[in-house]
């Protein structure tokens, strides 16, 4: 249910807190089906991610003077090129691409389903989890990144600091 939220939610921040609520169902689906070490093996590749994913998120609310509308909010990788790579890198991991965490967790949950001769309701019902994460992972993506806003830009902040003398050090 909390997937299916997520596709649907406009709030950035409440996306990234749904898709938290959707994996902890995951983990606990996980200890139901006898397998703890699959669980917590989730559960820290996730938290992992998520705390990258929140650090990004909220570098990108706070750069866009506390907007948190999807909609109507886009990052320009020029502009925020840190932050925009933070976002993509995990939401990939969280939407389970190879080569990244979300992939291997994943993969050990379900390799763990088929050896322990599960029903088969539960096996499709973890592949539907998977699609669901990947479209909102995808969603967020496309919405800050791609997608060109039809309102006007909000002007960000850009990925600079100051030096002791007061001018600008590009990042």
């Amino acid at each position: 249910m909390a997937g299916v939220a997520a596709i649907v939610e406009v709030d950035i921040k409440k996306i990234v807190a749904l898709s938290t609520l959707r994996q902890l169902g995951l983990i606990i689906t996980a200890i139901g089906l006898q397998q703890p070490s699959t669980a917590f093996f989730h559960l820290v590749t996730h938290a992992f991610t998520k705390a990258l994913l929140f650090i990004g998120v909220g570098n990108l609310i706070h750069s866009a003077n506390e907007y948190q509308d999807l909609r109507h909010s886009t990052l320009a990788l020029k502009t925020l090129p840190v932050c925009g790579s933070i976002l993509v890198c995990t939401n990939l991991s969280l939407a389970g691409s190879p080569f990244f965490a979300g992939f291997y967790s994943k993969d050990m949950w379900l390799e763990s389903t088929l050896l322990i001769e599960s029903s088969v309701l539960i096996y499709v019902g973890f592949l539907v989890g998977v699609a669901i994460t990947c479209v909102y992972s995808i969603r967020v993506v496309f919405f800050l990144l791609v997608r060109d806003s039809q309102s006007p830009p909000l002007g960000l902040e850009s990925e600079e600091r100051l030096d002791f003398k007061g001018a600008v050090v590009p990042l």
